[in-house]
């Protein structure tokens, strides 16, 4: 039985892994995808990072100041961890994990795993949230996959949620969009906006002091559940009619969409910028709240299992990598701790 048991080879858990082995604990990571942090690469590479470089440090990799999009991201992460020399098992899917004595057991196509102790960190990268559909024939893409000459040129193209990745995927469609062109963006609820800049700064600096509040007071959880549209030219346009905001998505028609309330649309391309499912290869093991999160204290489910990266798992900055960075850390600390009373 090994000492610990890493899933995911994104940041989480490369950073879990080497924040273990500053402590000399030696953790087998497992990574689904046929290459260390497959799911990153699903990401468009021109895609810039939501937070500055200056928040975005791993436990020993720190990013050059300047933008930082993905392509350099997953670029540093794979020279980062051949530097640190940590062991990525890949095609290792985990298909379930159970309790066995002295630890887990983990299902993988190459066999099980027995470990004391695991950390899940598989990334939601790898699992996009969609709603329920079948073949339809207008091409859509999920805002992961999406890229520019996906959207670029489309004559009406319909946006499906409002957070971040719904202002990128405007912002793109605007850099070339001509005056008759018409986009929507469909969402339940009203748009929340909010500056990329403020007095100069990323916002990310003037909010990062409430970042480490707890993500949960007892069962109650605490912070924003999708993040606020950041673009600003998405912001103005909304604001002036260019982009129309409608009714949240209902379903495919035979020809268009139909959104909530009735009202028919005929888009020639959607996006879905609906998220991520944030379910995980540990649930079963794991405690949920009425709406399906997982109920982690500190990250802990248990003092021999954690889930790193979660959004509402330790504090209101978990799912970030800021947030990571931190907890990783406090992770591989109390890991530690635990293994050596056994």
């Amino acid at each position: 039985m090994i000492p610990v048991a890493v899933i995911g080879s994104g940041p989480a858990g490369l950073a879990v892994a080497q924040a273990l082995r500053g402590r000399g604990v030696e953790a087998l990571v497992l990574e689904a995808g046929p290459t260390p942090s497959w799911a990153l690469r699903q990401v468009d590479p021109r895609q810039g990072l939501v937070s500055p470089p200056g928040l975005s440090g791993l436990p020993g990799l720190r990013w050059p100041r300047g933008p930082l999009d993905f392509r350099a991201f997953v670029a540093g992460l794979d020279a980062w961890r051949e530097r640190e020399g940590l062991a990525v098992r890949t095609d290792a899917r985990v298909e379930g994990v159970e309790r066995v004595p002295g630890g887990f057991q983990l299902a993988t196509p190459r066999g099980p795993v027995d470990a004391r102790v695991v950390v899940a960190c598989g990334g939601i990268l790898s699992q996009p949230a969609l709603p329920p559909f079948g073949p339809t024939p207008i091409p859509w893409w999920h805002s992961r996959d999406a890229r520019a000459p996906d959207v670029q040129g489309r004559r009406a193209l319909l946006v499906v949620g409002a957070g971040v990745s719904a202002g990128e995927i405007l912002a793109t469609w605007l850099a070339t969009a001509r005056p008759d062109d018409v986009a929507w963006l469909a969402h339940r609820g009203p748009v929340r906006m909010a500056p990329r800049r403020l007095l100069g700064l990323d916002t990310h600096y003037l909010v990062w002091p409430l970042e480490w509040l707890p993500g949960r007071l007892g069962r109650r959880r605490l912070g924003l559940t999708h993040e606020p549209l950041l673009d600003a030219a998405a912001q103005a346009a909304l604001r002036s009619g260019r982009v129309q905001k409608v009714e949240a998505f209902q379903a495919f028609t035979g020809d268009g969409v139909l959104l909530a309330g009735g009202r028919r649309l005929t888009p020639d391309a959607v996006v879905f910028a609906t998220g991520f499912h944030h379910t995980t290869p540990v649930d079963a093991c794991l405690r949920h709240d009425a709406e399906g999160w997982p109920i982690l204290r500190r990250c802990a489910a248990a003092p021999d299992l954690y889930v790193l990266g979660m959004r509402y798992g330790g504090s209101l900055a978990s799912p970030f990598l800021r947030g990571i960075a931190r907890e990783a850390r406090s992770v591989a600390r109390r890991v530690a701790r635990h293994l050596q009373k056994r």
